[in-house]
């Protein structure tokens, strides 16, 4: 792996960045598990106990908790098992006849993908742009409109001090 490849680098940065947020889901919730007697406070009720100063709690399913504790630890199995195999496919010799290199492979369909998106986000606020600019463009014609058939009203009015005569 090159030191130039910016792309590799940032994908990897980003899995190591998954791998710590993973263990941020999982290292809090198991402790929360275990220091709650196995509930899990995630959707649950209570209504606070005036004479006592104690909460009646409605506990919520275990499964909320265990459900995110899963997919945390999901997430940190796909996280160690990407940032190793993001360039293992690369070096494969898929046809040798055709002479066919992988080199390089996922990062130029990777900045080929993000080319496509970047340029549909940019396509759609050009639409967005034009669509603003021809509503102030009428907006403003309106208001151009007016002020003419107000100047000219006031125009063929009679002047101020031929009101004060008459």
């Amino acid at each position: 792996m090159a030191l130039t490849n910016v792309l590799l680098l940032s994908q990897i940065a980003g899995y190591v960045i998954g791998l710590i947020l993973s263990l941020c889901i999982m290292v809090p919730l198991s402790m929360h598990q275990n220091e709650f007697s196995g509930h899990c406070l995630l959707f649950s009720r209570g209504t606070w106990q005036e004479e006592d100063g104690q909460l009646l709690v409605m506990w919520a399913s275990r499964a909320y908790c265990n459900y995110v504790i899963v997919v945390g630890v999901l997430m940190f199995i796909v996280c160690c098992i990407q940032i190793y195999s993001c360039e293992d496919a690369t070096g494969q010799d898929i046809d040798k006849k055709d002479k066919i290199s992988t080199h390089g492979f996922y990062i130029e369909l990777g900045t080929a993908q993000f080319g496509a998106w970047g340029a549909f986000a940019t396509w759609v606020g050009l639409a967005v742009f034009s669509t603003l600019k021809v509503c102030r463009y009428h907006q403003l014609e309106n208001i151009q409109v007016s002020m003419f058939r107000e100047r000219q009203r006031l125009v063929n009015d009679t002047p101020p001090g031929d009101a004060l005569q008459g």
